[in-house]
């Protein structure tokens, strides 16, 4: 254990989160989908995007092509929608928002559901 300034690591438990991911056999793709099905919004940062998927990341060998961070960018572009119209980069932060395909979906869904009607929901108005 490392404690630095009150701020405690706990190098065990660091050791066996990093077994965990690289013992476990999902894709990367896979950890960057359920990263953003994660997201507990319908619309988010890239920011958000990147963070969830760089906590779910499987472990990277090193015949991987680029950096982690290259890896990760491309599996948030891969997974992501932009939702916002493009900005300039000093005005981004914060501002463009995503959001991914199975939101898109349900939320189409929901729509389609809304001009139909229901004859059990009329009054009976009686003359």
């Amino acid at each position: 254990m490392y404690v630095c300034s009150g701020f405690t690591i706990d190098e065990a438990g660091q050791s066996a989160a990093r077994r965990d991911r690289v013992t476990d056999n999902n894709s990367a793709l896979h950890a960057a989908r359920q990263a953003a099905a994660d997201i507990d919004k319908a619309a988010f940062t890239r920011a958000d995007l990147v963070e969830a998927i760089g906590a779910r990341i499987p472990v990277v060998d090193d015949a991987s092509p680029g950096t982690v961070r290259t890896q990760i960018e491309a599996l948030a572009d891969h997974v992501a929608l932009r939702i916002t119209p493009a900005r300039q980069t000093h005005e981004r932060e914060g501002h463009e928002r995503y959001t991914t395909a199975p939101i898109i979906t349900e939320e189409a869904a929901v729509l389609a559901l809304m001009p139909r009607r229901d004859g059990r929901s009329r009054p009976r108005i009686r003359a």
